[in-house]
């Protein structure tokens, strides 16, 4: 029986780097755009009155939040809600780069062959 040379975990395939550098740079970008927000915050509101204007940053969870109540802007950070849309984040990236990792790893094929002296395609 054959046996395979164990793979240190934190060594990628370069599909997998390639693939992983997408999915960080679509977390970055939906991220940071401004995208208009359809319910209304009630954070720094003083009054029953409806905010306009309102833009938020953050996926999935709003750590940014722009509006304006009767004129006057208002600013929210939430940090909170920042640290676990960063916590996601990193949770998401480590999965997509687990799974294809795991898939890239068990695929047969392209192996040198230990046994039998020759390559196997």
């Amino acid at each position: 029986m054959q046996k395979l040379a164990h793979r240190p975990l934190l060594r990628f395939h370069l599909s997998t780097l390639l693939v992983l550098s997408f999915a960080a740079g679509a977390l970055l970008w939906a991220n940071v755009n401004r995208l208009p927000e359809y319910r209304y915050p009630n954070i720094g509101c003083l009054s029953d009155a409806k905010p306009e204007h309102i833009q938020s940053c953050g996926v999935p969870i709003s750590w940014w939040i722009e509006f304006s109540v009767q004129g006057q802007p208002q600013r929210h950070l939430d940090y909170e809600m920042l640290a676990f849309d960063l916590l996601a984040g990193l949770a998401l990236l480590s999965a997509v780069a687990m799974s294809l990792e795991w898939r890239a790893r068990r695929r047969p094929g392209l192996r040198i062959a230990q046994a039998g002296g020759g390559k196997r395609w």
